[in-house]
């Protein structure tokens, strides 16, 4: 299945220091924009860095959730919010050839156990309680590179606190997404939507503080799901 890529690409040369033979060595940042990253000027950043370059060209299975337990009690449940990214339909037979910044965007909603689903009307639509809406969120990938050789990347996933929506549901999302900060406990998953994930604090647990995470602790054998840190901040 493909996508329309709609990206802003942006490469900037920072300069570097002068070698012996009075060449320089270039420091090179690279920057890919979804559609509509940098028109969100109401809502919350979540900054996942990674140990290795990630393919940010293809998603195929590739995927990323992000679970927020706003009433501090360890498990998804009423009026918390998880955010999905990357290959979200979870159908054995779809792969997606464009990039992490046109993928699948959704804010879930627990309402007393019922999931309703905030989404771009894109993309593949499974099930029932979709809200769609064109602007509750973007990405953005950050590649730094030294002599053409990797040295940190990135993914930030921009939720959008004021995401236009008439549906009666809406108000008591934005009301989730208003209490999410730094100090709300989360859990992210990394997967290659195969075999291969890491986690943040770990597996079915939520974060009492933890941001970073070890290297090379994932499982199955794809390094690109190896997380390294993740940060949250309003934007």
């Amino acid at each position: 299945m493909k996508k329309v890529i709609y990206s802003t690409m942006l490469i900037v040369s920072l300069g570097g220091c002068g070698g012996s033979d009075g060449g320089s060595n270039p420091l090179v940042n690279y920057q890919s924009n979804g559609l509509g990253f940098s028109d969100i000027t109401n809502g919350f950043d979540i900054s996942v860095h990674l140990y290795n370059q990630l393919n940010e060209d293809q998603i195929e299975k590739d995927n990323a959730t992000v679970t927020f337990d706003i009433n501090n009690n360890s498990t998804f449940d009423d009026g918390d919010i998880r955010i999905k990214v990357g290959n979200t339909s979870g159908i054995p037979n779809i792969y997606y050839e464009s990039g992490w910044t046109v993928g699948d965007f959704i804010v879930e909603y627990n309402k007393a156990g019922t999931i309703l689903s905030v989404r771009p009307n894109s993309g593949v639509i499974v099930g029932g309680n979709n809200i769609l809406t064109n602007d509750i969120g973007s990405v953005s990938y950050r590649l730094t590179t030294f002599n053409d050789t990797f040295v940190s990347n990135h993914l930030i996933f921009r939720i959008n606190r004021a995401f236009t929506s008439s549906d009666a549901d809406a108000p008591l999302i934005k009301q989730s997404l208003n209490n999410i900060s730094s100090a709300t406990p989360f859990n992210i998953e990394f997967s290659d939507g195969v075999s291969s994930a890491d986690y943040i604090p770990g597996k079915d647990v939520f974060s009492q503080g933890t941001f970073s995470d070890n290297k090379n602790d994932y499982t199955g054998n794809n390094n690109q799901v190896d997380l390294k840190s993740i940060n949250i901040s309003n934007i």
